[in-house]
Parts: C-alpha cells; sequence; structure tokens
C-alpha cells in the first residue's frame, strides 16, 4: 500500500472511532432510539469478540473429538489421542502445529467428576502437557520445565467439584468443564517414533471414581485417530458462518458449564444487558427491535473483523477487504506485539487476563498457544527491508554462533503458507531447527537456513522449501533462557539473496 494513502486511511480509521466514542458518549445519557441501537452494537461487538475463542474452542472439540458409534477415526471425550507420526500439508484442525513434538491431545468432559492424568517416567525425554480451559487459558502445565520428567499423576477438576481426593494425586484446577489437554512428546525424527510411542502408551486418562491407586489404573481402549482429509468446514470457518442468532444463542448455552471468571464480572453485566445469560435460551427476535439491530451490526461486523484477521497478509484479503477494518488485523498485532528485525513477538500467550481482543486474535491466529514460560513463538511475514516474504525470491536467516536461539530445551523454525497451514513439498520438510539431523553448521559456528522455492546449488541439509506465493515463518523457543524472555536476544532479519 502507498505509504500516504495509508496514513490517509489511518487517520479516517481514527476520526471514525472518535466519531463514534463521541456519540456513543452522548447516548449513555440520553435515552433515544438511535442512542440505545449504538449501545447495543458497541456491546455487541465487545460480546462477539469475548466470546469468540469459547465458540471456536467448542468447535474445534467437534472436529477432533467424536461420540461412540461415530466416525472411528477420532477419539471419544476424555480418551488420549496420539499422533504417531508428524503432521503433515494435508493437516487443517489448527492452525500454524508443530513438526517437532508428537502429539497427545484430549478433549476433557469434567462436568461429572475429575480425571486422573497419569505421565510416564520419560527419562529426561523432553514433554509438555498444557492444560487449556474453554476461553483458551492455560490453568496448569505439568511436563519437563514444571514437574519434571519422572511423571506422577494428577487430578484435573472441573469447577463444580466438592469432594476430597486421594493421596498421591496432584491437583490441577479446571475453571471451566471443558478443558483440552495439548500434550506435546519430543520427537527427534522418524527414527524416534517406537520411543514416543512406548511412551505414549503409559500416558491414561482414568475417571477419578475408577482410579485405586498408580497401580491399578484403568486403560481404556486405545484410540488411534487419522489427520482429517482436509474436507468440509474448518473449525474457524464454522464460527464464521454462524448467523447473529445462531452465535449468541451458542455462547450462551456454552457458558452454562463453562463460566466466566470473577474477573470478567463487567463483560458478564455486558452480556446480561444484551439478552445473554449463562444456560438460558437466546432469541434475536425477542429483544427490544432497536438491541436486535445493534446486536445483529455488531455480529456482522465482529465476523468481519474475525474473517479479516484469519485471512490477514493474503492476496484474497486484500482483493476482497477494503475500507477501514481492511487495516485493522496488523493495526492490532503492532500493539498486541513487540517487534524486531521484521519479527513480531506476541508476549503472555496463554494468560490473557481481560485482554479480550488479545484473546481472540490468538486464537484464530494460533489456537492452543503455549505459556511463554513454556515456548516463545516469533513470526514474520516480511523480510529486513519490510517486504513480503515470497518464494518467487530466495532467502538467507543468518544466525551467528553467539546469536542462535537461546533454549533450555530446543527451537525450530517452521515455515506456512499464507493460510497458516503447511505447504506441500518434495521433501516433507516444514522444518529445521536445533535437532534437525544432518543440519550444518558454518565452520565459526555460525547457522544459515536457506529458505527458498527451488532447491539451492548446495546441499539440501539446510533448505526449508518455500511456495511459489507468500508465506509465513515461525521460530519456536521451547523453554526459553532468560535472555529471550527479557527481550534481550532477538532473532535476526530475514536477508532477501536477490
Amino acid at each position: 500500500m502507498n505509504p500516504h494513502r495509508q496514513r490517509k486511511s489511518g487517520r479516517r480509521l481514527v476520526a471514525a472511532i472518535l466519531l463514534l466514542l463521541a456519540l456513543i458518549a452522548i447516548g449513555w445519557s440520553l435515552d433515544l432510539g438511535p442512542f440505545r441501537q449504538m449501545r447495543a452494537y458497541r456491546d455487541g461487538v465487545r460480546a462477539y469478540v469475548y466470546g469468540f475463542p469459547l465458540l471456536l474452542m467448542d468447535a474445534t472439540n467437534g472436529a477432533m473429538s467424536a461420540a461412540p458409534g461415530s466416525d472411528p477415526r477420532y477419539c471419544q471425550i476424555n480418551q488420549i489421542s496420539h499422533s504417531k507420526r508428524f503432521l503433515n500439508a494435508q493437516f487443517r484442525d489448527v492452525v500454524r502445529p508443530n513438526v517437532d513434538t508428537l502429539y497427545s491431545s484430549a478433549w476433557l468432559d469434567l462436568s461429572a467428576e475429575p480425571l486422573v492424568l497419569h505421565l510416564p517416567d520419560t527419562h529426561g525425554r523432553y514433554h509438555l502437557l498444557p492444560l487449556l480451559d474453554a476461553w483458551t487459558n492455560v490453568f496448569a502445565a505439568p511436563g519437563s520445565r514444571t514437574t519434571g520428567d519422572k511423571g506422577g499423576d494428577f487430578a484435573i477438576i472441573g469447577p463444580n467439584f466438592s469432594g476430597t481426593l486421594p493421596a498421591g494425586l496432584t491437583r490441577l484446577d479446571s475453571p471451566t468443564a471443558t478443558a483440552w489437554m495439548i500434550g506435546r512428546v519430543l520427537a527427534s525424527g522418524s527414527e524416534d517414533y517406537a520411543a514416543v510411542d512406548a511412551l505414549q502408551r503409559e500416558m491414561t486418562l482414568t475417571p477419578l471414581s475408577r482410579w485405586h491407586g498408580s497401580g491399578n489404573r484403568v486403560v481404556e481402549s486405545e484410540c488411534i485417530p487419522q489427520a482429517r482429509s482436509g474436507k468440509g468446514p474448518t473449525p474457524l470457518a464454522q464460527v464464521l458462518g454462524l448467523d447473529a442468532q445462531a452465535y449468541f444463542a451458542r455462547l450462551a448455552q456454552l457458558m452454562k458449564n463453562n463460566p466466566a471468571p470473577v474477573r470478567d464480572a463487567g463483560m458478564s453485566a455486558v452480556l446480561k444487558g444484551l439478552g445473554i445469560v449463562p444456560g438460558q435460551s437466546f432469541a434475536l427476535s425477542a429483544l427490544d427491535p432497536r438491541l436486535a439491530a445493534g446486536l445483529a451490526q455488531a455480529h456482522e461486523t465482529g465476523s468481519a473483523v474475525m474473517h479479516i484477521i484469519a485471512q490477514a497478509g493474503t492476496k484474497k484479503a486484500l482483493q476482497n477487504d477494503v475500507g477501514l477494518l481492511a487495516g485493522l488485523p496488523k493495526m492490532l498485532m503492532h500493539r498486541l506485539a513487540e517487534n524486531k528485525n521484521g519479527w513480531s513477538y506476541p508476549r503472555k500467550l496463554g494468560d490473557y487476563g481481560t485482554n479480550y481482543v488479545y484473546r481472540a486474535v490468538v486464537s484464530v491466529l494460533g489456537l492452543g498457544a503455549n505459556l511463554d514460560a513454556d515456548a516463545l513463538y516469533p513470526n514474520t511475514e516480511v523480510d529486513g527491508t519490510g517486504e513480503a516474504l515470497d518464494g518467487s525470491h530466495p532467502y538467507l536467516l543468518h544466525f551467528d554462533k553467539a546469536d542462535l536461539p537461546p533454549v533450555a530445551a530446543f527451537w525450530s523454525l517452521t515455515l506456512y503458507g499464507s493460510d497458516n497451514y503447511f505447504v506441500d513439498n518434495r521433501l516433507d520438510r516444514y522444518a529445521l531447527g536445533s535437532l534437525s539431523r544432518g543440519l550444518r553448521y558454518n565452520e565459526d559456528g555460525s547457522l544459515d537456513i536457506h529458505i527458498q522455492n527451488q532447491a539451492p546449488t548446495t546441499e539440501e541439509s539446510n533448505w526449508l522449501p518455500a511456495p511459489p506465493g507468500k508465506f509465513i515463518l515461525n521460530l519456536r523457543l521451547y523453554w526459553p533462557l532468560q535472555q529471550a524472555l527479557d527481550g534481550s536476544w532477538r532473532a535476526p532479519a530475514v536477508q532477501r539473496l536477490n
């Protein structure tokens, strides 16, 4: 975009926001119909953004778990599904997956009773099993960093449990009845699959009523799901496809067993004012016509904004989404993340407090994000000059020996297409990093990673294949050291070579 036009568009956006805020301020004191509708619009946009992660988690749950008697490829609720091999370009359930670890995932229903998670001794192998509540906040993260590698038994408790626990269990309290465990166990290539599989088989989930000590666990029938074929709407598309009635009705229904935390009392009051009450039916047609009109408009705006965020950086978005909203995603991320050398550093992931906008944006771009202490995710769509990364050009990412990503576990660089999914290539290679077999370092200990569409003239060991068009790079720092957490270390800029 032309810099002059970009500044002009930015000024228009600011002017529009200021005007809207001024009108809304007047509407607070004047009980007039138009201002009622404006207040409903304002509060409705907040409600849409607030509830988006909850609805997306629910849709993802439905896509990744199966009820008894349904599709046998997917696991049931409260049953652990294990990835037996790395994900590939056909995987479409969750954006920006990794190929450094094998996943052990489980959707939990804690409404009836707690579940006991048993983790085996991994004998020093890195593992991480973050537990997310239904709002995408990480409430516990057993694993190498927090609980060590010796294993143990963990009781995952829902919000309605009031009983006592047997001795020998470590208590982990979930604020919601729905939770998602996204376990990751380090695998150093396909040669490591068997060793990881042996550990995964020892991971179990047992209802508390059936748990009688660590040596007497109930082992459910094994579930080995397959990756989706990519057919049908993704969870994100499902949520974006809901109309206003379906969206807000679903929000009210989900909040019955997944209550808002105490800190969200203000938002709960806003929702109630819009007729959105946990556990109660919601009917847009039963509302005051002006409130209903404002809420319907708010849904339209919220859906449009989330769609733009999901499509940010793609040609399709630039062609189809114009006007003031088109610049919103980059403005949001500029404010919500640190930026250096073209890399964006999202911070405070997995624990969003009352920053509902940030939480919603992260749910779209990286559902299931870890806490900063467990992983950092620098990402970029541009080279060192600010130009978009595009496979029509070759690139180089050079790390001096002293400036390699500082981690206690490992790091990797993953490439995604502009849609946030892996890009198919003849090597089935989607990432390179500290654990990549055959990666060649320079004589001085520095490292060069070649990022391009065609194979380099040198050896392919340091080649990260790119698509012919735009793409995204994502660094992952597992168990980052302090210099990464405090910002004294930053990734070097991506260099375009022609």
